[in-house]
């Protein structure tokens, strides 16, 4: 009989799918195989439903023979007891039992894999303050009787390799930040100023990396001379390479320098660092072009409706998550990731704080940097990020976990309903999949693959699952991005806007770099353009909505971004 809070065993869900299995049946023919893994050997031993011990803790090897010791063992155990029911329970260790788990599955062993704080905390309850092997197959073994742990299921060889790739883009793209601060270190000895004043444009571009290790130093830069210069840079490419040769002569010109004779070294390190970039910057590409070609085949590529969710975002989220269907809803995601907040309660108090940060790291890490980038640019989590911080007054760390949280509950519905899902904010949630996998393509060099093997292959799945590619918004209709500045403090003063604007009946989401709805009003009123164009077509430029943005007493804050809405009559040019 359900109660009214839902709960229908006092083991939750685990505990009744294992009431529901073991009901009716003998206990002790029920057999509990706790191990323990280690990266060498494990040890296990073999015990039924009562918690009688059938054999005692033993030790096998983590090969082929082990594994064949210990499917012997258990067997042997099991024709003694004439057992019906076998359960094998462990904590994961990385990747020491990972192997091991494959094999146990292809013998049709049901293996549960329990919580290595459940285990300790299981073993402490005791009030045995030791932590032997004994111990934790003991704690291991009474956990798989409380229905605790989470089945374990065969490795599925695309998540697995979109898991892979995704930690290894992520490695490379860490190793190589590294290797840039590195190299910024040693130029700020060789060649003060030379990065951060972007004279080569990109600091490590290819001309700029091209130069580190052709050149290197400013000592080298004044002994070549402008001519010489001059010429290399313009075999390299460089359009301008008068006007950057004398850029870089009076940028060496006022440095302070080390001694010619104390370059070497330094010069040398820059050169296997500049060379250890540009293979991490080929890994990176290569993992990219893998993640794109296994996100095809997975729900994840429905991800890319979402605004600022591109395809490292949406193959790493997906990859650590893993398959749809070994999860009965968002909120199992979300507890697994340990964004679920902390609650005590007793008698008529109660107290509720942070996350409990218990889960799968790589998976909160992953959300994090997700909903940090869901609030930059994404209306519609933008604005529930807003809400939180300004109207509630949540601090913003935690708004930004509450932005994560909600971007697992849509990106399920996204992934479930797939073509049918309605999305609840306009074209923020609605993107183009094809569009922005091929302009991801084509950025990192990729546009031929794309075209021949995974723009078709995307199509296919697209229309399998009912994809209406959004159509756009048409230009009397069309949302667009004013680019004006307000000045702080002359309101009235405004930059001109380029002529080539194009503007729409209907202008929903205005960006201000600085002001105010009532400086936004003031540009509708004194600038040339507009006003030109609220005239011919007769409308208004009343401002509605109200102020997103840091203001003071004497006006905006510089510096500082406004969001804000506005209505203006304006016809397309």
């Amino acid at each position: 009989m359900r109660r009214r809070n839902g709960r229908q065993h006092i083991a939750k869900a685990g505990g009744q799918r294992l009431a529901a299995e073991l009901r009716g049946q003998d206990l002790g023919r029920v057999l509990v195989v706790p191990i323990d893994g280690g990266k060498r050997s494990h040890k296990a031993l073999i015990a039924n439903a009562l918690g009688d011990i059938l054999l005692d803790t033993f030790e096998f090897s983590n090969d082929l023979a082990g594994a064949l010791e210990f499917h012997q063992q258990v067997q042997k155990a099991a024709k003694q007891t004439q057992s019906v029911n076998i359960l094998v329970g462990l904590e994961p260790t990385g990747h020491y039992l990972e192997n091991f788990v494959e094999g146990l599955l292809e013998r049709h062993y049901e293996v549960r894999e329990v919580n290595p704080l459940a285990v300790k905390c299981e073993r402490e309850a005791g009030l045995t303050w030791c932590k032997t092997d004994d111990l934790d197959l003991c704690a291991i073994g009474q956990l798989v009787l409380n229905g605790q742990g989470r089945a374990a299921g065969k490795t599925e060889a695309l998540y697995y390799n979109l898991r892979q790739a995704g930690r290894a883009r992520r490695s490379s793209v860490r190793r190589r930040a590294s290797v840039e601060q590195q190299i910024h270190g040693y130029m700020d000895r060789l060649f003060p100023g030379l990065l951060t004043a972007e004279v080569l444009g990109d600091p490590f571009g290819a001309v700029c990396l091209a130069f580190m290790t052709h050149y290197g130093s400013a000592c080298r830069v004044k002994r070549a001379g402008k001519a010489r210069l001059s010429r290399w840079l313009t075999q390299s490419g460089v359009r301008q390479a008068e006007e950057t040769s004398a850029a870089l002569m009076k940028l060496g010109a006022g440095c302070l320098l080390l001694p010619p004779c104390a370059e070497e070294a330094l010069s040398e390190a820059v050169r296997f660092r500049v060379e250890e970039h540009r293979c991490l910057s080929k890994q990176i590409r290569h993992w990219e072009e893998k993640l794109a070609e296994y996100l095809i085949e997975t729900p994840g590529i429905w991800l890319l409706t979402i605004r600022e969710i591109g395809v490292p975002s949406a193959a790493e989220y997906l990859g650590e998550v893993g398959a749809l269907r070994l999860y009965e809803g968002a909120g199992n995601i979300i507890g697994r990731a340990g964004l679920v907040s902390r609650k005590r309660q007793s008698a008529s108090s109660s107290w509720q704080g942070g996350i409990t940060k218990l889960g799968h790291a790589r998976l909160r890490y992953c959300l994090g940097v997700i909903g940090r980038n869901l609030i930059r640019r994404n209306t519609y989590f933008a604005a529930f990020y807003r809400r939180l911080v300004e109207q509630s007054g949540k601090n913003p760390r935690a708004a930004i976990t509450a932005v994560a949280c909600k971007f697992v509950r849509v990106s399920w519905a996204r992934m479930k309903l797939k073509g049918s899902f309605v999305p609840p904010a306009g074209e923020d949630l609605n993107q183009d999949i094809e569009k922005k996998l091929g302009e991801f393509l084509q950025t990192i060099g990729a546009g031929q693959l794309f075209q021949s093997k995974l723009g078709p292959r995307l199509r296919q799945v697209l229309e399998a699952g009912g994809y209406k590619r959004p159509q756009p918004i048409p230009r009397e209709r069309a949302s667009v991005r004013i680019p004006t500045r307000v000045r702080a403090k002359c309101p009235s003063q405004a930059t001109p806007l380029p002529e080539d604007v194009a503007f729409g009946a209907a202008i929903p989401n205005c960006r201000q770099s600085v002001g105010t709805l009532a400086h936004i009003g003031e540009i509708l009123r004194t600038h040339p353009v507009l006003q030109e164009a609220i005239k011919r077509q007769g409308g208004s430029h009343e401002v509605i909505g109200k102020r997103a943005g840091p203001t003071s007493k004497e006006g905006p804050v510089r510096g500082r971004a406004c969001s804000c809405t506005f209505m203006g009559e304006i016809p397309v040019r």
